[in-house]
């Protein structure tokens, strides 16, 4: 039984997986399994998960698209390790990721769950930026008025999501509605160091953010889910006008090219020094020339 469990969990994503997939074998951590999880695609993806040749891997598909809150539960169902970690299938792991967030579950027996900061690349897997996610408030109001945390860059106690598992109602936002319950009784902890790579950008360098309209009706049913009981409804519906009002206003600013006016807490995309994006560069070379059986 390996220590962590790692769930991806993929939907047409072949022109990414891969990639992916080198990232978790690129780990100085080996002591893991990897669940690639497919949720009906009907790309090359389930082909690519399917190449892989390692006893360590899992590849599980039923045909059927049920959608990412019930995936995420039917993998932590599956979870043989003591941890377990979430990687989106079009984004990249660090190579240190799971070595550093391991020893700091190890060494900080109260947390259940951490993160980490997160460099910006785009399609191209050019590094753009580096998020630098602010200091973690885990108060309930903080909780229930954003996602506080950044999932596909988290490691957590598979003790923890047994208990509070994914609900398979929800085809986004399945994270921040489970995160919102397991704070009741949980720690979160988040490493100010990036141990990821996220795709936040096209080749032009533009912020994707159409997927924000997408999360505009669910964002609003978590709110509404958890708000009144938590946090009383003045504060819900404050919290439901504001953040309408900043995806309206960021998609306005980004359509018409003024990112730069952006206030910085609202934007996806930090400053990199030279320093970081040269130690960025080296991970992701780190990543690409490893060797996947298979692929």
């Amino acid at each position: 039984m390996a220590k962590i469990t790692i769930g991806v969990p993929f939907y047409n994503t072949g022109n990414t997986l891969g990639d992916t997939i080198r990232s978790v074998f690129a780990q100085t951590f080996q002591d893991w399994e990897l669940i690639l999880l497919d949720d009906g695609s009907t790309d090359n993806s389930l082909q690519i998960a399917q190449a892989v040749k390692d006893s360590r891997v899992r590849v599980i598909s039923d045909g059927t698209n049920q959608g990412i809150g019930a995936r995420r539960k039917q993998i932590v169902d599956l979870a043989t390790g003591d941890y377990l970690a979430w990687q989106d299938a079009d984004d990249l792991m660090h190579p240190m990721r799971l070595d550093m967030q391991c020893q700091f579950l190890e060494n900080n027996q109260q947390v259940d769950l951490v993160d980490a900061w997160s460099f910006s690349i785009n399609t191209n897997n050019s590094v753009i930026g580096l998020s630098r996610l602010p200091k973690l408030n885990t108060s309930l109001p903080a909780a229930i008025k954003k996602p506080i945390m950044l999932n596909g860059a988290s490691l957590g106690r598979v003790s923890m999501y047994r208990r509070d598992n994914f609900d398979a109602s929800f085809r986004r936002a399945e994270d921040w509605e489970m995160w919102i319950r397991a704070l009741q009784h949980s720690v979160f902890a988040r490493i100010p160091q990036p141990l990821y790579f996220r795709r936040s950008f096209d080749e032009d360098g533009n912020i994707l953010w159409r997927k924000e309209f997408a999360h505009l009706r669910v964002s609003r049913r978590v709110i509404m889910l958890h708000g009144p009981r938590l946090i009383g409804w003045r504060k819900t519906a404050s919290f439901i006008a504001e953040y309408y009002m900043r995806v309206i206003f960021r998609s306005i600013l980004c359509a018409s090219g003024a990112q730069s006016l952006l206030p910085r807490y609202w934007r996806k995309d930090n400053v990199i020094t030279e320093e970081d994006k040269q130690s960025a560069e080296v991970a992701l070379k780190q990543i690409f020339d490893t060797t996947v059986p298979g692929l």
